[in-house]
């Protein structure tokens, strides 16, 4: 699923670059050849960050994101040339 749609940044590759090491969210950035731009991804980029860091972790806005599009309201805006 994608989670930040300005980089193409999907849940899998966060996870699998936490599985090599990142532990926050400039080295997931970073490891992923991107930069946050707009920051609507950040809360879903660190909530994946924190579960694929601890197996028991209550799943929370990565869960939650899972059945919807993340950036509905800044595609929309898009749309309509406000944004």
């Amino acid at each position: 699923m994608y989670v930040c749609l300005c980089n193409e940044l999907t849940s899998g590759k966060v996870r699998e670059v936490v599985a090599a090491g990142a532990r926050r969210m400039s080295e997931v950035y970073r490891a992923s050849g991107c930069t946050a731009k707009c920051g609507i991804c950040c809360r879903t980029v660190r909530q994946i960050v924190k579960e694929a860091l601890d197996p028991h972790a209550r799943p929370g806005v990565a869960a939650e994101a899972r059945g919807r599009q993340p950036h509905a309201g800044a595609l929309s805006l898009a749309i309509r040339g406000a944004g």
